[in-house]
Parts: C-alpha cells; sequence; structure tokens
C-alpha cells in the first residue's frame, strides 16, 4: 500500500502545478485525489476500487495527466494499485473470511477486445449476417464490462465439451459455460488450463439455480455472468498480471469447484457468451 500512497501524493502534487492547473477540471480532480489519499492513509481499502476507475480512461486525472505527456507515471501507479487490491482482496482474515473491497470491482479486467478474437467468435458459433450485426450492436457494452467488470480465476474443465468453471468470490461459487471446442482449438487451450472471468453481478431476492453458494457468500448479489478475457482479449500482460494475482489455493478451489459442479450439475452449463443470439 505504500507504494500506492506514494504515488497518489505524486499525483497530487502534479495535479497543483501551474500546467496542471489550467485545465478547467483539475481543481475537482486534485481534490478527489487529495480526498482519496487522507482515507487511504487512515486505512480505509474500499476506495481502492474508486482509485481504479481514478486511472482509468474515463476520469478527469487520465486525460488531464495524458495532456501532460505523463502516460507513463500514470500507468505506474495503476499497475501499483492493481497489485494492492490483489494483495487486498485475497487475503484471509483470522476467522478464515477473505477481505472485499466495496461498491466498485476490487480488481477491475481492463481489458481491451481483440479484433482478431471478436471475429473468430462470430465463426464459431456460425452467425448468419442478421445475428452477427446484432452482436457488433452490442460490443460496446462487452467492452465496458471487460474493463471494468471484476477479474476473478477461471479453469478449463474440459475442451471436448469446452467447459469453463467461471468463479466469483462475492458468491464463493462457479458457474459453469459451454463454449464451441472451435475455440478451445482456436486458442490453444487444455484441461485445467488457468483463465481470467470477469464478472459482472445481478441483484435479486433469491439465488439463481445454478449457481450453488459457497460458506463465504456475501450475501450483496443472486447471480453473476463472466466474460472469459482469455478467449475475447489479447492483453497478455494483463491478464498475466491478474493471474499471479490468484493464490495457489484459491485456483485449487476452483478446480474443486468445477469439478463438483459438472458431477452434480452438468446439465445446468450456461451458453459460454451471454451476448450470442
Amino acid at each position: 500500500m505504500e507504494k500506492v500512497i506514494e504515488g497518489l501524493e505524486k499525483l497530487l502534487n502534479f495535479l497543483e502545478t501551474d500546467s496542471a492547473a489550467a485545465d478547467p477540471k483539475c481543481g475537482e480532480a486534485a481534490e478527489e485525489v487529495r480526498l482519496l489519499l487522507e482515507r487511504l492513509k487512515e486505512g480505509d481499502t474500499d476506495i481502492l476500487g474508486r482509485l481504479t476507475y481514478l486511472c482509468s480512461p474515463q476520469g478527469d486525472v487520465y486525460r488531464i495527466v495524458s495532456a501532460a505527456g505523463k502516460e507513463e507515471e500514470l500507468a505506474r501507479l495503476e499497475a501499483d494499485i492493481d497489485e494492492a487490491i490483489g494483495d487486498f482482496r485475497l487475503r484471509k482474515t483470522e476467522g478464515g473470511e477473505r477481505l472485499m473491497a466495496t461498491s466498485y470491482a476490487s480488481s477491475p479486467g481492463r481489458l481491451q477486445i481483440s479484433d482478431y478474437k471478436w471475429r473468430e467468435i462470430a465463426r464459431a458459433y456460425r452467425l448468419g449476417i442478421r445475428k452477427k450485426i446484432k452482436v457488433q450492436l452490442i460490443r460496446s457494452t462487452v467492452q465496458d464490462r471487460l474493463f471494468y467488470g471484476d477479474a476473478q480465476p477461471a479453469m478449463v474443465m474440459s475442451v471436448s465439451p469446452f467447459l469453463v468453471a467461471a468463479y466469483s468470490d462475492e458468491m464463493d461459487a462457479v458457474i459453469l459455460l459451454e463454449f464451441p471446442k472451435t475455440l478451445a482449438e482456436y486458442n490453444g487451450l487444455k484441461q485445467y488450463d488457468r483463465l481470467i472471468a470477469v464478472n459482472s453481478y445481478g441483484a435479486g431476492s433469491t439465488v439463481v439455480p445454478d449457481i450453488h453458494i459457497g460458506k463465504n457468500y456475501l450475501g450483496r448479489w443472486n447471480d453473476f455472468d463472466a466474460l472469459i478475457g482469455d478467449l475475447l482479449s489479447d492483453d497478455s500482460a494483463k491478464l498475466r498480471a491478474h493471474k499471479d494475482n490468484v493464490p495457489e489455493w484459491l485456483w485449487q478451489t476452483v478446480r474443486e469447484m468445477g469439478e463438483a459442479y459438472i458431477r452434480d450439475y452438468r446439465k445446468s452449463a450456461r451458453k459460454g457468451f451471454w451476448f450470442i443470439p
């Protein structure tokens, strides 16, 4: 966390310079950074998710820093924040419960769609012209979820059929996704390969039937869907960084949950990509 604090202090110092202050949004951005820095120094880790948004292309800070040609400094801060979030999300308390950041994705995917992989998905599902158009219209929504959604571990459970178990630490459970096996071949995947899922969550009164919640269920959501980053993106460095943030015991948990799901609930596998008509 010390690296994040140091990076935020440098960012705040820059936002207080005359060159940055010329931007009309700079004062507001500096005030938010100052507030977040104070809260982080007080030990408030709930704001880590907000920090990731602050560094994203959607935020004023990103625009101000980019205009000054200091993208590399912001990228280093972004990497430090991701590392801190990974450590925080996967720590355990003495009682065994995992600590969680709130409101924003605790580990945002920040992945970009690969044009090549996007086209391969359309071929794998043998989409006609009308369906291709429908899928193309929803691409921006898929991209938003892939960038801002919650990065979590996933694992190939079999390649024929091509089944992936996608985990959620919010629900301490997996969902089973089925894809055309040609996608496993195209991506060179084999059984038990480690993947990254980027999750989005839904609220409701009862948990959906195909999610069998674990003992660490946080009770905030009743459903989630997952985009498998490895099948959609070529951002290998970011995918690797996400995987490195997952401890070995959690990979083992995903494998065990996936095997139990296939054994007990095989028929309830979901379509691999929810956006395919």
